[in-house]
C-alpha cells in the first residue's frame, strides 16, 4: 500500500472508502458482493465505453506524493499545487 496523498484530506474517495468499510463492518462480504455487481453490469454493458483507443494506459506513479498517473513525472493535482 501507498501512504495517502497529503493532499487528499477532505477528499470525497477518503470519505467513500470510509463507508464501503463501515458497510463491511455491518456485513461481511459487502465490498466484494459491490464489486462483483460492478463488474456483471460493466459486462452487461450498463455503463458507456468511451470511444478512445481500448488499448491500456501504463500506470505510472506521482514522483511527489506517489499516487497513480499517467504522466512521466508529477500527477496533474501535484503539478497544479506546485504552480502556485
Amino acid at each position: 500500500m501507498y501512504a495517502e496523498c497529503p493532499y487528499s484530506k477532505g477528499s470525497k474517495q477518503l470519505r467513500n472508502k470510509l463507508y464501503l468499510n463501515m458497510l463491511e463492518d455491518e456485513q461481511t462480504g459487502f465490498k466484494s458482493q459491490f464489486y462483483l455487481g460492478y463488474l456483471r453490469a460493466l459486462e452487461a454493458g450498463v455503463f458507456p465505453q468511451p470511444q478512445e483507443s481500448a488499448e491500456k494506459l501504463e500506470q505510472k506513479r506521482c514522483k511527489n506524493c506517489g499516487q497513480p498517473t499517467q504522466s512521466d513525472g508529477l500527477c496533474t493535482f501535484c503539478r497544479l499545487v506546485g504552480s502556485k
